[in-house]
């Protein structure tokens, strides 16, 4: 099973601290909704390729065909589109509830499919198109969560305002994923020879799917509020999230193959069905179970003046991931600034500390207590460089 990064800011609701509190001080609820969360990264085209290839000009010459082929690496093309929607989620200052939609879709298709596809076949060439996956994964996602203040911050009159530990916050979030569909490839294989006279190939996909399945998870943390202008926060998330994949399981062998292939046969014929066979196999299959990683996250910010506020965190995937998998370890560094009452704006960055990165920004629109929140962010490049695109949009409501 492969997999492709994709990974978020340090404010997304999967990195939160549930002890952390989310609300502005002057307010006692938050209501959030209308979330939408999109995002796309592949390992071989920035977004430039992809403008002037695939929608400015798609008639490409052999010199557009080989910058294409050239920027696919050996290890063939891998794609992911993560999609998230929040129609509702409400803060207090102990408790949240929200629920969510998730759907993540990833493939990986071998480089010489596509020098297959962009410069036909060459003579007596075995072209190896093995190591094709395709998968896809839905769920829902209902989270109740609890927090609870065990040293309150002192009232600002009170001279014990000046001590160190201002404030420390334990809390927890229990998650109730409900998977709404599933599929994934097991393995593959494939390989296209061709010859003066004739093409032959043979294609075969494993493929396991199911349409239901549940989960639970639970988030555990600890905030802690220094009379400096810091803070300090550790996390615990996704423990214990498997699925049991229940509703409809079942396991398909998709087997396509080429025999004998030849222009000849075709205009003899006029056409090439009888030469193109393929099969699908399924059965049913027992229950079976897949994961969403478990993750540690620390984060730590610091207010220098009122102005500025600076965010650093680290998180680090502790189990395997199969769908749903950022950076194995990254760091973030977020720089919030706050110009005026009516807006906010800020920066952040992701690493790996390998060769992935991801550049952010967001942008926060207030008034009367409600805000309009935008986000982009590019990754592994910057602009018509980056190799992937993100787009973040929220209402939130203070009362």
């Amino acid at each position: 099973m492969f997999v492709i990064g994709i990974s978020y800011g340090i404010s997304n609701y999967f990195y939160t601290n549930p002890a952390s509190l989310t609300i502005d001080g002057n307010y006692f609820y938050r209501i959030r909704y209308l979330n939408a969360d999109l995002k796309f990264a592949n390992n071989s085209l920035d977004l430039s390729q992809i403008y002037n290839n695939f929608i400015k000009d798609v008639e490409w010459d052999n010199i557009q065909k080989a910058n294409l082929l050239n920027s696919i690496p050996q290890s063939g093309f891998t794609a992911v589109i993560d999609t998230i929607i929040k129609p509702i989620e409400l803060s207090t200052r102990i408790f949240s509830v929200s629920m969510q939609y998730r759907g993540i879709v990833t493939t990986q298709a071998p480089k010489d499919l596509f020098d297959l596809v962009l410069f036909g076949n060459d003579l007596n060439r075995l072209y190896d198109i093995s190591h094709f996956e395709f998968s896809r994964l839905e769920y829902f996602d209902f989270a109740f969560g609890v927090r609870y203040p065990l040293i309150r911050p002192p009232d600002e009159s009170n001279s014990a305002n000046y001590q160190l530990l201002q404030q420390l916050s334990i809390g927890g979030r229990l998650h109730w994923y409900k998977g709404k569909f599933i599929t994934q490839t097991d393995s593959s294989s494939g390989s296209v020879a061709t010859t003066p006279d004739v093409i032959v190939g043979q294609v075969k996909l494993f493929q396991t799917t199911a349409h239901g399945g549940n989960s639970f998870a639970l988030d555990l943390g600890a905030f802690v509020r220094l009379n400096k202008p810091i803070t300090l926060g550790v996390a615990l998330l996704n423990l214990n999230t498997s699925f049991t994949w229940n509703k409809d399981p079942y396991y398909r062998i998709i087997d396509a193959s080429i025999d004998s292939l030849s222009m000849e046969h075709y205009i003899d014929t006029g056409s090439f069905d009888s030469l193109y066979s393929r099969k699908d196999t399924i059965f049913s299959i027992a229950n079976f179970k897949t994961s969403l990683p478990a993750q540690i996250s620390v984060q730590a910010s610091f207010q220098p003046v009122n102005l500025l506020t600076i965010s650093a965190s680290f998180q680090y995937y502790l189990s395997d991931c199969q769908f749903i998998c950022d950076f194995q370890q990254s760091w973030n560094l977020d720089f919030y600034l706050s110009l005026s009452k009516f807006f906010t704006t800020g920066v952040y960055f992701t690493t790996d500390l390998k060769k992935d990165y991801i550049i952010g920004n967001y942008f926060r629109f207030i008034r009367k207590g409600a805000s309009l929140n935008l986000g982009i962010e590019q990754r592994n490049g910057f602009i018509k460089s980056a190799k992937g695109l993100g787009l973040k949009l929220y209402l939130d409501q203070n009362l």
